[in-house]
C-alpha cells in the first residue's frame, strides 16, 4: 500500500536518566523550526531555528541557571561571522 506522509511531526530524544534532552520538529521527515536542547537539570541549552533542514537565523546557547552565554547567525546551514559572547 502507499505509505502515509507524516507531515508535522514532533521529535524528543532523552538521556538515560529520562531528562528531556532536545526537542525539534520535523515537516515531511526534515527538521523544520525551532529546535531546543536541554541541560540536564532541565533549563534550555541551545535554541535554534531551522529551515528546510538547515540552522538558519539566530542561535542562542544558554547556561544552567537559563542565563544567554553565546549567540550565532547562520544562513541555511553556514556559520556567518563569529559567535557573540557574553559574559
Amino acid at each position: 500500500g502507499n505509505a502515509i506522509q507524516i507531515a508535522h511531526q514532533r521529535g524528543y530524544q532523552y538521556r538515560n536518566d529520562g531528562s528531556l534532552f532536545e526537542e525539534k520538529v520535523y515537516e515531511k521527515g526534515v527538521v523544520e523550526g525551532p529546535k531546543i536542547s536541554y541541560h540536564s537539570n532541565g533549563v534550555k541549552n541551545f535554541v535554534s531555528t531551522y529551515v528546510n533542514g538547515k540552522r538558519n537565523g539566530a542561535s542562542f546557547q544558554y547556561n544552567n541557571e537559563g542565563e544567554l552565554v553565546g549567540k550565532s547567525q547562520y544562513n541555511m546551514g553556514k556559520k556567518v561571522g563569529k559567535t557573540q559572547w557574553y559574559y
